[in-house]
Parts: C-alpha cells; sequence; structure tokens
C-alpha cells in the first residue's frame, strides 16, 4: 500500500467553493484589492478566502502578496503561469 503524497484533510463545501472561486478567477486575471473586496466580488466570505488563499498557497497555485493599506494581491503560482 503506496503512502499518500498529501495527508488526506476534510473540507467542508464552503472551503471547496471557495478554492475554486479563488482559482478560477486567478487564472482569468490577477487580483487586487481588500480580503473583504476580493471576497466580496467571488461571493465567499473573508474567512473563507483566507483559508482558500492558504491552501492554494501551501501547494504553489497561487501567490498573494499583501501591500500597504490592506491591499492583497492575489495571481497565479509560478507553476501555472
Amino acid at each position: 500500500m503506496a503512502t499518500p503524497l498529501f495527508a488526506p484533510r476534510p473540507l467542508e463545501t464552503a472551503s471547496i467553493v471557495a478554492e475554486g472561486r479563488v482559482l478560477d478567477a486567478v487564472a482569468a486575471r490577477d487580483l487586487r484589492g481588500t480580503i473583504e473586496q476580493i471576497a466580496d466580488s467571488l461571493g465567499i466570505s473573508a474567512s473563507h478566502l483566507r483559508a482558500a488563499i492558504s491552501s492554494l498557497g501551501e501547494i504553489g497555485w497561487v501567490e498573494a502578496t499583501y501591500q500597504g493599506d490592506d491591499q492583497l494581491w492575489l495571481c497565479l503560482g509560478d507553476d501555472l503561469r
């Protein structure tokens, strides 16, 4: 029996939706704004956006750069460009 590369983790439906929306959006264009602005534009909560950024960032699919004035810049990770 092979050991999985990544340990499975239970996901909530809302987390899966948030990750999908973030990935779809950054595939089309870079996103800039506050956490709240980006979350509103994607139709998800700010907490789910934070979790999605963390999860997608860990695997290198999304890069997040925090800028001044609470601004955030999201783009595709290097592996997906």
